[in-house]
Parts: C-alpha cells; sequence; structure tokens
C-alpha cells in the first residue's frame, strides 16, 4: 500500500467537517448586510445565498455518504478508530501498529470509501452547480468561512433565515 492510497481526499473530508461546523454551530451573531458585497471578503449576498443552498441541499448527500461509508468499515469489521490509525500512520510514513487482517480489512475498506468519496464529489459538484454556484467558488466560500467571523456570522445568519420554524406541536391533556 502506498502512502498516496492511505491520503483520503482532503477536500471532500474539510468539507464534511465546515458543513457539520455551519449546520450543528451554535451562537450566530446578526450583522446588518443589506451591502451587494459583503464585508470586504469579496462574496456578494447572492453568492453566500447560493452557498447556503447548496449546503443546505449538500448535507442530506452528506450523510448518506458518510452512512456508506461507515457500512464499509462495518463490512470489513474493522472500527473507526483502527482504521484512522492506520491511516495516519501511512500518511505520516509510519508502520502501523495492525495485524494482517487489520490491514487487510483497511485496504479493502478503503478501496470502497474512495469509491465512495468519489461519487459522492460527482454529486456534490453537480447539486453545488445546480444552485448557480461554480464549484471553484464554492471552495472559495468554505476556505474564507474557516478564516473569517464575519463571513461565519453573515453565513450562520443566512443558514438561520433560511430555516424552517418548527411547528409547535399542540398541547395535549394528560391521561387520566
Amino acid at each position: 500500500m502506498t502512502i498516496k492510497k492511505a491520503k483520503l481526499s482532503n477536500t471532500i473530508f474539510a468539507s464534511f467537517l465546515t458543513l457539520l461546523f455551519i449546520t450543528f454551530s451554535g451562537a450566530v451573531t446578526s450583522c446588518g448586510s443589506g451591502e451587494a458585497e459583503a464585508e470586504g471578503n469579496g462574496f456578494t449576498d447572492e453568492e453566500l445565498e447560493l452557498f447556503v443552498e447548496a449546503v443546505q441541499q449538500i448535507m442530506p448527500l452528506n450523510q448518506i455518504s458518510q452512512m456508506q461509508m461507515m457500512g464499509e468499515l462495518e463490512d470489513q469489521e474493522i472500527s473507526v478508530e483502527k482504521f484512522n490509525e492506520i491511516n495516519q500512520a501511512l500518511e505520516t510514513g509510519m508502520e502501523p501498529d495492525a495485524t494482517q487482517d487489520e490491514m487487510d480489512a483497511f485496504n479493502i475498506a478503503m478501496d470502497n470509501i474512495e469509491e465512495i468519496q468519489v461519487e459522492f464529489e460527482e454529486i456534490l459538484k453537480e447539486t453545488i452547480e445546480e444552485t448557480g454556484l461554480s464549484f471553484e467558488r464554492y471552495e472559495e466560500i468554505i476556505m474564507a468561512y474557516e478564516e473569517e467571523p464575519e463571513l461565519q456570522e453573515r453565513i450562520h445568519e443566512l443558514l438561520e433565515q433560511q430555516q424552517p420554524e418548527a411547528p409547535q406541536q399542540p398541547q395535549q391533556p394528560p391521561l387520566e
């Protein structure tokens, strides 16, 4: 197994992490934004709205992809921890502390996970571009999001605005 084989698509996993962070992050600070360009970062409000739309469309696809990857680990009977440990060792040029059975399971799982990633990346690109935002611009926003608190706030604000409010449950009388 080569080190290249062990490296997973950093862009896709960075996107997974960022998407999860964007979606599940708590505090949202309001920033008044009627401007055509958001806080000097070069992204227009329209681009940020398209970005948020893309994120919302990608999230269920991301969850499916992650479940498929986890399924591969289960099918090969290798724990997430062991898989990550072997992957990290190979990425750093170290010899993994693993049995031959664990290495075989890792290799099969890795091959299948890479196929899932390739398929997900194609779907990801199509989904993003269907919103009207180029994949390259999407990646630029992701990278800027990771570095710019003002952009984070603006994107959180847009996400909050686009989230439908949960319907209130009617109160039921207590059972007697």
